[in-house]
């Protein structure tokens, strides 16, 4: 049986910073970090600058955001918009 991981893709205005799988995120919501797990409802939420953390296998990769917008569909894809 395969395991299902959120889709993470994080795109600028100018192309697709970021496309992979990973097993969770935590987001720099405008009311504190939250995180995203595979099976989250369908959400659209605005992001303050911070640190997307994005957990991979055991490992984490940081990457720094001015702000955007974030949107979880179909139970595992995540979109992040930057502004």
């Amino acid at each position: 049986m395969t395991k299902v991981g959120l889709h993470i893709r994080i795109i600028s205005p100018s192309k697709i910073e970021y496309d992979a799988q990973a097993d969770m995120v935590l987001l720099p919501g405008e009311d504190g970090e939250f995180g995203i797990l595979v099976k989250h409802m369908n959400m659209t939420a605005r992001l303050n600058e911070g640190v997307v953390k994005i957990h991979t296998s055991g490992k984490m990769h940081n990457i720094d955001i001015k702000g955007g917008i974030v949107s979880m569909y179909e139970g595992h894809k995540i979109d992040i918009l930057l502004g």
